[in-house]
């Protein structure tokens, strides 16, 4: 696998990028209380590998990996046997990890579904846009922006727009699914907690395993913003394909001078 190694920081942004990094740390108050910050554009090592802040594990995952094949990946690299194997072989063992993991996981009908969708990503190959499953996690940049009332998601994949309420409202009843389903959050202490109900049946990343989830599927994001690394512990709960919940972690880094591209299915599958 490769990583594209093209500069995509604006060059030339000096103070005002500086000036902008200060204004998106500053925190804000709610309630009385301090409000975490999450303002501002973050990106992964698919677009800034040149970060020298990025470990190797958050290459292997710039997708998100579940708990146990960050862990993994953690482990392995630890291990002085491993030193000189080549990144890719890591790679390919830690994802073969991963979709051993998920299969046990999965029930009968989850594991029917995986031999129905199949490995191959023909939501690329027929320009499809992602699931919401993939969508969350998916490895080009994203932008949050804080509101009073509401969070704005963005991602430059498939130029997506989310909006979480923030005003205390619950779900909807008799709610009916769509691809990206309806949002509420709220923060608890320094994180941000997204809950998503009403999501259409989709797949997985068939690296990770594949397979994929019904309408029935319900999910919890919690960011945590740590200096500028922001991470997300992904839950997503499905009765109808998972024993137990399944828990995605994956990284981003604070990047201002980033900026967004338009994203379409030619700039993806070469598809008109």
């Amino acid at each position: 696998m490769s990583f594209p190694l093209a500069q995509r920081v604006s060059t030339g942004c000096g103070t005002a990028c500086l000036v902008l990094s200060i204004l998106l740390i500053a925190p804000s108050r709610v309630d009385g209380q301090t409000r975490p910050d999450f303002t501002g554009v973050w990106t992964t090592t698919f677009t800034t590998p040149q970060d020298a802040a990025w470990r190797v594990e958050d290459f292997g995952c710039f997708l998100g990996c579940p708990v146990a094949v960050y862990q993994r990946f953690r482990d392995v690299l630890k291990d002085p046997a491993n030193s000189e194997r080549p990144f890719e072989l890591l790679l390919a063992e830690a994802w073969e990890f991963a979709a051993k993991q998920l299969a046990a996981n999965l029930t009968p009908e989850g594991l029917a579904l995986r031999d129905r969708i199949g490995f191959d990503d023909a939501q690329v190959i027929q320009c499809e846009p992602l699931g919401f499953g993939r969508q969350v996690t998916a490895p080009l940049p994203i932008r949050i922006e804080q509101r009073d009332d509401r969070v704005i998601l963005s991602y430059e994949e498939w130029s997506v727009v989310r909006t979480v309420y923030m005003d205390g409202r619950g779900h909807p009843s008799n709610l009916p699914p769509s691809r990206y389903g309806h949002s509420i959050g709220r923060y608890e202490g320094g994180a941000l907690v997204i809950e998503t109900a009403g999501i259409s049946a989709s797949s997985l990343w068939p690296e990770l395993g594949g397979g994929g989830y019904t309408d029935r599927l319900r999910t919890v994001e919690r960011y945590a913003r740590d200096g500028q690394w922001l991470k997300l512990e992904f839950t997503l709960t499905d009765p109808t394909v998972l024993r137990e919940p399944l828990v995605y972690e994956k990284f981003w880094r604070f990047t201002p001078g980033v900026e967004f591209f338009p994203h379409s299915c030619e700039t993806i599958s070469g598809k008109p």
